[in-house]
């Protein structure tokens, strides 16, 4: 891997997209201070921003499928491996830090202007300036939602580079496709489980799983064995990737 590599594709990156990526800082900044003024709650904010992260990936890998610059793209002297350590770090370091400082900035601004509109007086003022600010980085950077946001994050930096055309859409239906098969089935084992073990005209023998069983997991072990899962999960979204990145290139 050539570090030379990444930083010309970086080049390439930010000539292009440097103006998007300050309007959407800037943009960022506005809403939190709207939110802060507003009544200080942070939902729309991070809902806002949450949307962004999840279609930065299609920004990133939109080169590959525009034709005006998919040849210049896909001949960058790059190897798959560089472009998608470029896409990664572009994705899950950079525009996190944009999306972390804009939120942090537009909440320092968005305190000192509800200060200067209240008079001192508003929610968030009666609370006191380290207070707020040690909730509002509780919000924003627990262990629990960056692992959920990376999670996601990554399904959509595959579907980024899978899908040709409309790659965010793809992905999101794909997800909520996934999503509604994956509660069926659950609701429909839940169903048959409780016709087994309480009515005696079912057809199951006996219930598929015993409703008290306990694995004899510590809170602390499941919690453990749930971020490795997560993580897992995170680092087969990229290995995806970086394949069908190959598979693009052959």
């Amino acid at each position: 891997m050539n570090i030379n590599n990444i930083i010309k594709l970086l080049k390439v990156y930010f000539t292009a997209n440097w103006r998007k990526d300050l309007y959407e800082f800037l943009i960022m900044i506005a809403i939190m201070i709207f939110c802060m003024v507003t009544g200080g709650s942070f939902s729309l904010a991070f809902f806002v921003a949450y949307i962004l992260i999840c279609i930065y990936p299609s920004r990133v890998f939109k080169n590959l499928y525009q034709s005006s610059s998919r040849m210049m793209y896909l001949t960058l002297p790059a190897t798959n491996e560089e472009k998608v350590t470029t896409g990664v770090a572009l994705v899950n370091v950079y525009y996190m830090l944009v999306i972390f400082v804009a939120l942090t900035l537009g909440f320092i601004i968005g305190y000192g202007a509800e200060m200067m509109f209240y008079g001192g007086h508003g929610m968030l003022s009666n609370i006191g300036f380290g207070e707020s600010f040690s909730s509002f980085m509780k919000n924003m950077i627990s262990v629990d939602s960056l692992l959920t946001l990376y999670t996601v994050l990554s399904a959509f930096f595959f579907g980024a580079i899978y899908f040709k055309k409309r790659s965010f859409g793809s992905t999101f239906g794909v997800m909520v496709c996934l999503g509604f098969i994956m509660s069926i089935v659950l609701m429909l084992t839940i169903q048959l489980n409780a016709m087994a073990a309480f009515s005696t005209t079912s057809w199951l023998p006996y219930p598929l799983f015993d409703a008290s069983f306990d694995f004899g997991f510590s809170e602390k072990t499941g919690k453990v064995m749930s971020y490795v899962f997560t993580c897992l999960t995170i680092v087969y979204f990229y290995a995806m990737s970086f394949l069908r990145m190959r598979e693009t290139e052959a």
